[in-house]
């Protein structure tokens, strides 16, 4: 059986979660709002962005992100159904990563959870962006005023259910 490719934009939305890879800007107002539930007493939203160094670049302008979108949107599934299948009270989720070029500044990943206290929020939010960092297909190439070149932070992808704690990146 032949798998079907992905395409840019991929999107999958219910009433509690969002998962998105897109080559469009992130809207982190959008998101805010649509983590934050009446029954939720705390709201975290983790935005990744790019900055203007790197381990390997003093000089990034930006930062060109490619992905294997069909495992990505795979792995994206498993990370919010061990979310919510982990975390006590999560009450929403959002995972989001953009592809394509992204400038300083701007936010290439934004990884959020509304849950019933901060201590859910803040934990199933960490579980997420850290797992995203290892098991999700992702790569970057960093874009300086002089060179471009790949990432050589990048690690094996790790499964799911086990992440690495404390990404360096």
């Amino acid at each position: 059986m032949e798998i079907p490719r992905q395409q840019v934009p991929w999107r999958e939305q219910t009433v509690s979660r969002w998962l998105e890879v897109t080559d469009v800007p992130l809207q982190v107002g959008s998101v805010y709002d649509f983590l934050n539930r009446n029954n939720a007493g705390a709201v975290v939203l983790f935005s990744g962005t790019v900055r203007t160094y790197s381990h390997e670049m003093q000089d990034v302008a930006a930062i060109n992100y490619e992905a294997y979108l069909t495992l990505v949107a795979e792995r994206f599934r498993e990370i919010a159904t061990t979310i919510e299948d982990s975390f006590d009270e999560v009450r929403a989720l959002v995972l989001i990563h953009r592809v394509g070029e992204v400038a300083v500044g701007e936010s290439s990943v934004l990884v959020g959870c509304s849950a019933g206290h901060r201590d859910a929020a803040f934990a199933a939010g960490r579980y997420g962006i850290d797992t995203i960092k290892v098991a999700a297909p992702i790569w970057k190439e960093e874009i300086g005023r002089t060179h471009a070149q790949w990432s050589a932070t990048a690690t094996p992808l790790q499964d799911v259910s086990s992440p690495m704690k404390g990404s360096h990146d």
